[in-house]
């Protein structure tokens, strides 16, 4: 028995596989071309950054539930990711 699935609170965007061995894909209702997409870990530090979409491969950190925060200022979304390899 485990989670064989997260829900984000936003609709709007769509993290999967979750959870993931480190590799996953966003998607969002909207283009997320050019916006920032951050990564923290639950102790508020952010561990990744980038500008790019699409699939993700974030093997090298640590097993665990992180953060995940598309875009900036008002136009904010956030998700979670659990990675357990």
């Amino acid at each position: 028995m485990g989670i064989t699935s997260v829900q984000n609170s936003d609709s709007e965007l769509n993290i999967y596989p979750n959870p993931s061995d480190g590799k996953f894909i966003i998607q969002a209702a909207d283009q997320i071309n050019e916006q920032a997409i951050s990564i923290y870990n639950y102790l508020g530090e952010q561990v990744w950054r980038s500008h790019v979409r699409g699939n993700y491969d974030l093997r090298g950190l640590p097993d665990g539930v992180y953060i995940i925060r598309l875009g900036e200022g008002k136009d904010t979304r956030s998700g979670k990711i659990i990675i357990w390899e």
